[in-house]
């Protein structure tokens, strides 16, 4: 379930149009046979959101002692942008993360959750509540404060993450960029993947991202500027088993999606 919220980043508890009843939807989903899983950029929040409008004192700081803006330092985001971020060193921020990811948890009954844009809880050239933090250090902490939210016997994978920062706070871990249904993303996500397969079991279980298996003529994707472009895609047979050949031998996470 990735658009589950309400379409701002930064309102993670607050469920879109379509998701009103969070729990019965979690429920259904097990009913059925499946765990669900949640989709959550936990530490970015758009200017608009009522996380950052409410608490921007809970947000990492430029030198002037402003929320830093993530496009002064980096890129600023794939969409919403620019983004802000949390500040994991910050009691305030960790006491929401705890809170967001126990009610996800235990009033939801989600166990599963692919936490993506965490570069964004690490990157450089802010301030933190607690001095003399390193990015590393607050990272790690927001990341504990979720782990604490989520419970023991939950499952987070690391999506966009700094991957050392990440050891002993993650379960899983994505190894490659985004799948797309082009031939020369095929390749390079399978060369990615082939020299971090050693990690699979060792750090933590690996993601290799989705599997893929036919052509999409109606393939949407979102550009760095954030323009929806589509693409039509004319990989051949032989390319999609190429393509599913690399993420059989990653012995890591299946995922394939399947529309209507």
């Amino acid at each position: 379930m990735r658009r589950w919220l309400s379409g701002l980043y930064g309102r993670l508890v607050i469920p879109g149009a379509a998701f009103k009843d969070m729990k019965a939807l979690c429920q259904s989903i097990k009913q059925k046979g499946f765990e669900p899983a949640i989709w959550v950029a936990p530490f970015i929040a758009e200017k608009e959101s009522s996380l950052f409008k409410n608490h921007p004192d809970w947000f990492i700081k430029n030198e002037r002692g402003n929320p830093l803006s993530s496009d002064v330092v980096s890129f600023g985001g794939w969409r919403c942008s620019p983004w802000y971020m949390l500040d994991g060193t910050h009691p305030g921020a960790q006491d929401y993360l705890t809170h967001v990811f126990k009610t996800m948890r235990d009033e939801w009954g989600c166990r599963y959750f692919k936490l993506d844009a965490n570069m964004w809880g690490a990157l450089h050239g802010g301030t933190y509540y607690q001095l003399n933090t390193t990015r590393v250090e607050a990272y790690r902490e927001g990341m504990k404060a979720m782990l604490l939210g989520a419970g023991a016997d939950s499952f987070l994978l690391g999506c966009n993450a700094p991957m050392w920062p990440s050891l002993g706070i993650v379960h899983g871990m994505r190894t490659t960029d985004d799948t797309l249904r082009s031939w020369g993303n095929f390749k390079k996500v399978a060369n990615e993947c082939f020299w971090r397969n050693w990690q699979h079991n060792k750090l933590w279980v690996n993601d290799p991202d989705c599997l893929l298996l036919e052509n999409n003529d109606r393939h949407k994707q979102i550009t760095p500027d954030g323009r929806l472009v589509k693409l039509k895609s004319v990989l051949t047979d032989d390319e999609f088993l190429f393509h599913a050949t690399h993420i059989l031998c990653s012995g890591g996470i299946w995922a394939f999606i399947q529309k209507k």
